[in-house]
């Protein structure tokens, strides 16, 4: 039974190292932050008074740009549909 075993083994450790690493896709995202706040004039329903505003009732707003990208890994079938928003 020993001699049986160590054939397993053997054979084990032979596939593992036949194995291929797959390739993986990459997907970042990226957040922008304005450095400015505007004053808009816009009305915005806030019954719970949680929007910050000024003095005379203008809402603050800052702009956030988000980036999406995305990379396939070499040799890989794109099954999925992208577009800009």
């Amino acid at each position: 039974m020993g001699e049986k075993h160590q054939q397993l083994l053997e054979q084990i450790r032979k596939q593992e190292q036949d194995q291929v690493k797959m390739p993986h896709d990459n997907l970042s995202v990226s957040l922008n932050l304005s450095q400015s706040i505007e004053e808009v004039k816009e009305f915005l329903d806030d019954p719970e008074d949680r929007l910050a505003k000024t003095d005379q009732g203008l809402l603050y707003r800052m702009k956030l740009k988000i980036t999406l990208s995305y990379r396939q890994a070499p040799g890989n079938i794109n099954m999925g549909h992208f577009k800009n928003v």
